[in-house]
């Protein structure tokens, strides 16, 4: 069975969209028959922390919303993800390393021409 690492980033006023998130994670997980381990952080030191301990665990893939690309501790994480050939897909922010496979965000040009449509 796949083992997906999740560290979704939990800002006070935007909790709900990541709450949601991470819900429909849990129940994509569950009908692919995925193990998930959904963590939650507040810094960006934490989110490094967790991220590390996921990669500790032998996760198969890391999926997270980087809180801080400057954070001195993401490019040594990224490395030792490519290194130990997992897989990273960030969230709605790009990151320039080729460990990250994907990003999935949402198209804000877009969305904003269609608002003004």
């Amino acid at each position: 069975m796949a083992h997906v690492g999740v560290v979704l980033f939990v800002p006070w006023r935007s909790a709900f969209i990541w709450a949601l998130v991470g819900s429909c994670m849990r129940s994509e997980a569950i009908r692919r028959g995925v193990e998930l381990t959904l963590n939650t952080a507040l810094t960006s030191d934490e989110q490094i922390t967790l991220l590390n301990e996921l990669l500790d665990q032998g996760v198969d893939a890391l999926i997270f919303l980087p809180m801080s690309i400057s954070n001195p501790g993401l490019l040594p994480l990224l490395n030792r993800a490519r290194n130990a050939g997992v897989p990273v897909i960030t969230l709605d922010s790009l990151i320039d390393h080729d460990a990250v496979a994907c990003t999935v965000g949402v198209d804000n040009e877009a969305a904003q021409a269609q608002v003004a449509d």
